[in-house]
């Protein structure tokens, strides 16, 4: 038999409870997981066995994270802010673009014991993976000027933007700060040079005090 209108009208409403009751269930469950993960992780020492735990665990919240990028309704979550950095110290870059870019977007805060926005942390912490060798050399352009593409409008310290910039110079030349990584600029085609004097020249327009003026002069 047809339901009568009134009677479909109690299915929607049936429903939608059903459903905010399950998105209310994973949200709890997710912010279970992270006190849980949280609690691990402060109980390792080694700042290698933390990264490695991080890319261990962070699929299993994958789902749940998909999800909110999904609803994209720019809510305040612990879960988010969090995974957004681990991701980044696991090296899992296209899922920190992702957190980046939807937390930068809603204005999102970072958490707490970052003490910065979370455009000027996306930035600072790639930046800081590139120049210190974790992130693959041929894979820095293509991050740090998504980064660099997603914070554009945001308030952030010059000095932090200088430092992306920085990063996508040197590793055009697989150069890190890491002693024995000097790179090679000699070796890149003209276009390439011409990329990296770009990029240095902005670090030192952004930041005297940037460390390029060398590099500069060599390029």
């Amino acid at each position: 038999s047809r339901l009568t209108p009134m009677q479909a009208h109690q299915q929607r409403v049936k429903a939608a409870q059903a459903g905010s009751a399950t998105a209310l269930d994973e949200a709890q469950r997710a912010l279970q997981w992270l006190h849980t993960q949280r609690g691990l992780l402060s109980a390792l020492a080694s700042r290698q066995t933390r990264e490695a735990h991080k890319a261990k665990v962070l699929p299993e919240i994958t789902p749940y994270l998909q999800g909110v990028l999904q609803a994209d309704a720019g809510a305040p979550d612990p879960v988010v802010a969090h995974a957004a950095v681990w991701a980044m110290d696991a090296g899992a870059w296209p899922l920190a673009l992702q957190l980046g870019a939807y937390m930068v977007r809603h204005g999102l805060p970072a958490p707490d014991e970052f003490k910065r926005n979370a455009a000027t942390l996306l930035c600072d912490l790639m930046a800081d993976a590139a120049l210190t060798g974790s992130m693959p050399a041929a894979q820095i352009d293509g991050w740090l000027s998504a980064a660099l593409s997603i914070t554009k409008d945001a308030d952030m310290p010059d000095q932090t933007r200088a430092k992306a910039h920085k990063a996508i110079a040197y590793g055009l030349a697989g150069k890190t700060t890491l002693a024995g990584q000097a790179g090679d600029w000699k070796g890149l085609s003209d276009a390439a040079l011409r990329m990296a004097l770009d990029h240095l020249t902005k670090a030192e327009q952004l930041d005297h005090n940037a460390g390029v003026k060398k590099d500069i002069a060599a390029v």
